[in-house]
């Protein structure tokens, strides 16, 4: 019942979904009402297809702590894939040179495989896998942090607004550095600038841990396009920026990982706040 003249009224809007198989329901129902019991309601329904998800690729476990000479399993899965796929390919990169590649049945809008490797050196991998179909479109990629043996964490703090901060440069294999940023305001955006220079390097910016709020993909000279060391292809020059990559809550660091694709390679970068709408 809706009555004319209230002078207060309070608006409300829920949604109810349900999928299968292939498609994804969801009724919005939005509703307005006053102080005096009088209201008034208004529903839509709309159906999104499969083809309008996303695909998602994960590798399980997607962190792994392990020993050289060991062999460890790993699963890809890729899910929502488009409807009408008979079949796809992935690829992968164990981040120690060793690559690989196969093509998989679709059954229901996913595909998966397994996959093993044994690594014989302690460092940190970077394992990288994508799902491509059949006319070698990307349709997805994952990536896994593989740690053998002790591995070191680099540690670094931004405290100024508006002043770049560079962490060392790296090279090989995977780097992870740790921000502390609680002297921080909430509210501060954060930007990167970096350089992978030719050999292809690849970055990503998690905020909080856990939370990739940026990936570069491969970064460097096209001409390693197609290079199975780099799953995917180079995704644009060597040098770049990304700003407002996050915005600052309560969490008081944020990773940096970087993933050097072979041996030989050189990368560095350097992180700046201008502390646009901070509280």
């Amino acid at each position: 019942m809706l009555c004319m003249g209230s002078e207060t009224w309070h608006f409300d809007i829920a949604a109810s979904a349900w999928t299968n198989r292939l498609d994804h329901k969801i009724i919005a129902t939005a509703t307005v009402s006053d102080n005096a019991g009088c209201y008034d309601s208004e529903s839509v329904f709309f159906t999104f297809f499969e083809d309008d998800v996303n695909t998602l690729l994960t590798i399980d476990p997607p962190n792994l702590v392990g020993e050289t000479n060991t062999m460890y399993n790993f699963t890809l899965l890729a899910t929502n894939l488009p409807t009408g796929l008979s079949n796809v390919t992935f690829e992968w990169n164990f981040g120690d040179g060793t690559t690989g590649s196969i093509e998989k049945t679709v059954v229901n809008n996913q595909s998966s495989t397994e996959i093993n490797h044994t690594y014989t050196s302690p460092s940190s991998y970077g394992l990288v896998a994508v799902v491509k179909d059949s006319s070698n479109n990307i349709l997805a990629d994952a990536y896994a942090v593989i740690t053998i043996g002790e591995v070191i964490e680099r540690e670094y703090a931004l405290d100024e607004c508006n002043t770049w901060e560079a962490a060392d440069q790296g090279g090989y294999g995977l780097t992870i550095d740790n921000w502390n940023i609680s002297e921080m305001s909430m509210g501060s955006s954060f930007d990167i600038s970096f350089n992978a220079y030719s050999q292809p390097d690849r970055y990503i910016i998690e905020y909080p841990i856990g939370n990739v709020v940026l990936d570069t993909g491969w970064r460097g000279s096209s001409s390693y396009d197609g290079n199975p060391l780099y799953p995917g292809g180079i995704a644009g020059p060597g040098i770049g920026e990304e700003y407002d990559i996050f915005t600052k809550n309560t969490e008081d660091v944020f990773r940096v990982t970087i993933i050097g694709g072979e041996p030989g390679t050189l990368w560095n970068y350097n992180i700046f706040s201008p502390c646009n709408g901070a509280i």
